[in-house]
C-alpha cells in the first residue's frame, strides 16, 4: 500500500505540495519559467543568426553605417555626374580625367569596404547573441535539473516521513493499550489480593 504509494510518486514524478515543501516547488516552478523564457530568446537569437548567414542578408545593415554608405554613395554619383561631363571635351587620357577616376575608385572601394565591415560586424554580434542566448539556457536547464531532481527526492523523503510517523503513531497506540492492559491487570491482581482470606 505506502511502499507502492511511494514507487508511483517516484515514477510519475508527482511532487509533494505539503506546506513545508512550498519553496521547493516554488524554485522549481521559478527555474521553469526561466528556462523557457531562455528557450525562447535562444530560438529568437538562434533564426536571427541563421538569416545573417543568407547571401545578401546583410543589407539591412546598422543605420550609422547605411548613413555613411548613403553619403558616400551620393558623392560617387556627383563624381561620376562630373567624369561625364569632362569626358565630353577630353579623353580618358586627361590627368583631370585621370583624378577622377582615382577619386572614383577610392570611393568605391571604400564603400564596399563600410558594407562588408558592417556585415561582419552585423554577423559577429548576431553570433555572440545566439552563444550567449545558448549558454544561458544550458546553464538554466542544469540548474532546473538538478532542482528537480532534489524536489523529487525531499518528495520521496516527505513521503517516507509519513509512512514512518504513521508507524510511529501506530505503534504508541498500540504501545498505549499494551500499558492501559497492564495498569488494568494490576489493579485486578491487587484486588483479588485483597480478596484473599486466610484459612
Amino acid at each position: 500500500g505506502e511502499t507502492e504509494l511511494i514507487e508511483y510518486a517516484k515514477n510519475h514524478q508527482i511532487l509533494s505540495l505539503d506546506a513545508n515543501q512550498n519553496t521547493v516547488v516554488d524554485r522549481l516552478t521559478g527555474l521553469n519559467r526561466q528556462l523557457l523564457e531562455a528557450e525562447n530568446d535562444r530560438i529568437l537569437a538562434e533564426a536571427n543568426y541563421r538569416k545573417a548567414l543568407d547571401p545578401g542578408a546583410l543589407q539591412a545593415l546598422s543605420s550609422e553605417t547605411a548613413r555613411e554608405v548613403d553619403g558616400a554613395e551620393s558623392r560617387l554619383s556627383v563624381l561620376r555626374e562630373s567624369r561625364a561631363q569632362m569626358l565630353v571635351g577630353a579623353t580618358e587620357k586627361w590627368p583631370e580625367v585621370k583624378e577622377i577616376n582615382q577619386q572614383i575608385s577610392e570611393l568605391e572601394k571604400n564603400i564596399k569596404h563600410l558594407k562588408d565591415d558592417a556585415a561582419n560586424t552585423l554577423k559577429t554580434n548576431l553570433e555572440t547573441r545566439y552563444r550567449q542566448a545558448l549558454e544561458h539556457e544550458n546553464v538554466l536547464r542544469d540548474a532546473f535539473n538538478k532542482q528537480r531532481g532534489e524536489t523529487l527526492q525531499q518528495n520521496e523523503a516527505a513521503i517516507n516521513y509519513r509512512i514512518k510517523q504513521q508507524e510511529i503513531d501506530t505503534n504508541k497506540v498500540l504501545l498505549q493499550g499494551i500499558l492501559q492492559r497492564e495498569k488494568e491487570n494490576d489493579v485486578a491482581v491487587r484486588g483479588s489480593t485483597n480478596n484473599v482470606s486466610v484459612v
